[in-house]
């Protein structure tokens, strides 16, 4: 597929006129009518002169924008003129260029079911009905219905593939799916793009052939397509999975730079798990020569402090403590929490009888996977939040680290009873023996070893009080932060370590607020 040259073309006269000079009414009503939660890029007073700009200079990503609010604005004109042809035809378009900025108004919903009453066998008409539909878990029929009456219909086509993963958490289907439709339509970047991600989202194993699906749309897209950056940071995911530092750097820095190239609407950038992927960008970079060849030093305290990985999952876990913490500081307070889906898997029933011993480090991690019949010894390294599960981070005997979550833990009480009750039970060198651990790749790509009960974990606290909580050193007296009187050290490096590079200088206030 041929791509979008490096260096913008200016379009014939003519054609660089008519965009600078078109009118588009795409004014403050029509854009609280179509405003959506999640996206701010349909603000035609805030980007419009931008956007034309850029589509002026030959960006093929905005002149679609610009086609994206000349429809909505048509179908408004259509709904105030009682024409609902033309209010699904004008509404179609905008979808088939970007059904994720689209959100179709509930003024509008009323005339698209009748209209489907009328007329169901209707393309515009069944888009429009598609898209007022997306939550409804019926939609899987609908589709299958549509794309054996419009087969070359993309967006039917992408909608199906979609189903398989949001209602029945099965990305094998939906890869079956893609892989079929991308034969059908070999040269359309929406097909290019579903097929990498259903690869990206495989709960067994990803291998290579995700890395050439994200390269295969890389080669294909605009420099400033939207989701050109993410394809980059999908990359440096998977090869800081696969322990390839080099090219995990390099991906991410080649994510950096497309967002340079972004429309921008579509600025500041979002990317589930960036905030991750950067402070491990971030820790790597600073490992100098000089610290490289500290890391070979036996020492306790040099692993831990050039451990990148270590600090971005302890530096994360502390972000959303802190946010938590801070609700329970509160007179009132109100988590918000979203049952996750179940597991599709889940472990065999616990038997503790001479179980094989297993490390973090035998566990794929690449793959969603219950190792049955296996036990796992891990050291709780931070403090426990609640959210629907207790979440931690956790080191085995190896000093690998992994997030931790525990669900089904009995509490008593309120939210703010369970916030108190999690932390004092897991805490910092609480050591635990796990049994069936479940290796779970979770919605951010992490890596999280997850437990479903109290049946499935023993609790060990008799080092509770005689390790460090930076290097793990083992002292008969440990002195603890005078501020917050929680933390323990076994010298001024750990203290100082703990306060500069792992943040504890904004957690220990909330800490103190625990500490009795």
């Amino acid at each position: 597929m041929e791509k979008a040259s490096e260096t913008r073309q200016l379009l014939p006269f003519d054609q660089s006129e008519e965009i600078m000079n078109e009118e588009v009414l795409f004014d403050e009503f029509a854009y609280n009518l179509f405003k959506s939660e999640d996206y701010d890029a349909l603000n035609y007073a805030k980007f419009g002169k931008q956007i034309k700009e850029a589509a002026y200079k030959g960006s093929d990503t905005a002149k679609k924008h610009l086609d994206i609010w000349k429809n909505l604005t048509e179908s408004i004109k259509a709904f105030n003129s009682n024409n609902p042809a033309g209010l699904v035809a004008a509404l179609s378009k905008a979808i088939h260029l970007d059904h994720q900025l689209v959100e179709i108004p509930n003024l509008f919903k009323p005339v698209i079911k009748e209209r489907f009453k009328t007329h169901p066998n209707e393309l515009d008409t069944v888009i429009c009905y598609v898209k007022i539909n997306t939550k409804n878990p019926e939609l899987i029929k609908i589709v299958e219905k549509y794309i054996k009456i419009f087969p070359k219909d993309e967006y039917l086509w992408e909608m199906y593939i979609g189903t398989f993963i949001t209602f029945y958490g099965n990305p094998k289907g939906a890869l079956k799916v893609s892989k079929m439709t991308l034969k059908n339509f070999p040269q359309s970047l929406v097909m290019l793009y579903s097929n990498a991600i259903v690869l990206c989202l495989q709960n067994d194993k990803q291998t290579e052939e995700t890395i050439k699906a994200l390269d295969a749309f890389l080669a294909a897209a605009p420099n400033d397509h939207r989701y050109v950056p993410a394809c980059h940071y999908r990359k440096a995911h998977y090869y800081f999975n696969c322990g390839d530092e080099a090219k995990f750097v390099s991906s991410f820095e080649n994510g950096i730079a497309a967002e340079k190239n972004q429309l921008p609407c579509f600025l500041p950038y979002r990317f589930p798990g960036k905030n991750l992927l950067e402070l491990n960008y971030i820790c790597s970079k600073k490992e100098t020569t000089t610290e490289r060849v500290a890391k070979t030093d036996n020492s306790r305290f040099e692993k831990v402090k050039f451990d990148r990985k270590r600090k971005a999952l302890i530096l994360q876990n502390r972000e959303i403590f802190i946010s938590y913490a801070r609700e329970y500081g509160r007179a009132t307070i109100s988590f918000v929490q979203t049952a996750p889906k179940p597991p599709c898997t889940t472990p065999n029933p616990p038997n503790w009888s001479s179980p094989k011993k297993i490390t973090l480090k035998e566990m794929d991690p690449t793959k969603d996977k219950v190792y049955n019949g296996c036990i796992l010894k891990v050291r709780i390294l931070d403090w426990a939040f609640k959210m629907y599960s207790i979440q931690t981070v956790i080191e085995d005997e190896n000093g690998d680290v992994y997030r931790f979550a525990i669900y089904n833990w009995p509490t008593n009480g309120n939210s703010k009873n369970g916030m108190a009750e999690a932390l004092k039970t897991f805490r910092p060198n609480v050591k635990m023996s796990i049994i069936n651990p479940y290796h779970r790749m979770a919605k951010d790509g992490q890596n999280t070893i997850r437990v479903e009960g109290p049946k499935f974990v023993k609790i060990d606290t008799s080092m509770l009080n005689k390790l460090c909580h930076i290097c793990g050193k083992e002292g008969k007296t440990l002195p603890s932060c005078s501020k917050c009187k929680m933390a323990l050290y076994c010298s001024q490096e750990c203290q100082k370590l703990d306060w500069t590079e792992f943040n504890h200088k904004s957690l220990c206030q909330h800490l103190k607020m625990f500490a009795n």
